[in-house]
């Protein structure tokens, strides 16, 4: 009878302890298989500090996105952002949702490009740390358009929904 006893109260703490555990990993992990893991590009020789992007959150579900270059060439761009989630210490790039014509953009020195960007064009809108990353490009008329230097610059911010 003992025993049985015994058993009852290990099997209930054992239960106790793997539930509570479960709960508070669940509660931080998100389901990862429908992003892509981000390659954004970390090299620091294609980090400039003369291009900046700056994110503002509004609360209606927008971001106002500025581009600015404090360089003294001209730098090519597209409307194209691109939005990464961190996700237990690992950038996801989050897949776009809606489909636009893009374009290619000469941004001048001392110019700033802003564009209102819809959270609901991707389909992420829980709480988290996101950043927002654009590529652009370095132009020289001097250089052959297959040596054009392609560059990123991000901008981190937190969604608290």
């Amino acid at each position: 009878m003992k025993i049985n006893k015994f058993i009852s109260i290990i099997l209930c703490t054992l239960l106790f302890t793997v539930g509570c555990a479960s709960i508070g990993s669940d509660a931080s992990i998100e389901d990862t298989s429908k992003f892509i893991v981000s390659d954004i590009m970390n090299d620091e020789s294609k980090i400039s500090k003369d291009v900046n992007l700056s994110v503002d959150v509004s609360g209606d579900g927008e971001l106002l996105v500025s581009f600015k270059n404090e360089s003294s060439e001209n730098i090519d761009h597209s409307h194209a952002i691109y939005l990464e989630k961190k996700i237990d210490g690992t950038w996801y790039m989050i897949p776009e949702i809606a489909a636009y014509a893009d374009e290619s953009n000469i941004l001048e020195p001392n110019k700033e490009f802003t564009q209102t960007v819809k959270l609901d064009n991707w389909d992420v809108t829980k709480k988290g740390i996101f950043r927002m990353y654009k590529k652009y490009y370095s132009t020289d008329a001097n250089r052959p358009a297959s040596e054009t230097e392609e560059y990123s610059i991000s901008n981190e911010f937190e969604l608290k929904e």
